[in-house]
């Protein structure tokens, strides 16, 4: 995190925050753990924008790749 030029300073703000980080990290995932799987009937609104254009995309690529025979590859092969 870059907050001032001061490297010393801007550590010390990044250790002092990282705490709340944290605090608000498991918030989100106790939030991301009880969703459902099934995206199909979520309510998205204006601002999850990216997050519909992603699905569009993600979901036309898996099509794309099952009509072409394709497997989906792993990110980490």
């Amino acid at each position: 995190m870059r907050v001032t030029s001061v490297k010393v300073i801007d550590r010390a703000i990044t250790k002092l925050l990282m705490p709340f980080n944290t605090y608000v990290l498991h918030q989100d995932r106790r939030v991301v753990l009880t969703q459902s799987n099934d995206i199909m009937y979520d309510k998205l609104i204006h601002a999850d924008y990216p997050i519909a254009l992603y699905r569009r995309m993600y979901l036309k690529d898996k099509e794309l790749n099952k009509l072409l025979g394709n497997a989906p590859q792993k990110l980490h092969e």
